[in-house]
């Protein structure tokens, strides 16, 4: 099973399946300040609790619209969509992709390199798998389908 994480967490850029690509620096501290300010809104927008409801409300409704009860709907968004999203938003980082594009090469141990992410993407991974072993899940799709 642990296998099978690492492949997909290689897949979506979070695990190493080689060594990872070098991009020539192309900026300077300016471009990495840029680039690392620009994210960081970026960040917080994605992480912010408001950004969350918004989303939640959006597939709630849309749930309701086509059928689904309350119950169900709740469920749908609070059992599968959070999950996936907190674990989604979680591999954002703004260093990372910074030092990726060449903005910022200088940064040393970003979370990519440190395996953090490695290690997030597997538990969404697993999470995933969960939620899609889950027989409740499933019986919630089938009603909302039905």
């Amino acid at each position: 099973s642990s296998g099978i994480n690492a492949e997909y967490g290689g897949k979506l850029g979070a695990c190493p399946l080689s060594a990872a690509p070098q991009f020539a620096p192309v900026r300077d501290d300016e471009g990495c300040k840029a680039c690392m300010d620009g994210l960081d809104l970026v960040d917080q927008i994605l992480k912010s609790d408001q950004l969350m409801d918004l989303v939640n409300i959006a597939i709630d409704e849309t749930c309701k619209a086509i059928g689904g009860d309350v119950e169900t709907c709740e469920g749908i968004v609070g059992g599968i969509l959070d999950p996936i999203l907190k674990n989604l938003i979680a591999l954002f980082d703004p260093a990372s992709l910074c030092k990726q594009a060449g903005a910022c090469p200088a940064l040393l141990n970003t979370k990519w390199e440190g395996g953090i992410f490695c290690d997030a993407c597997k538990d969404g991974v697993l999470e995933l798998q969960n939620i899609a072993e889950d027989h409740e899940t499933d019986a919630m799709l089938i009603e909302l389908t039905d």
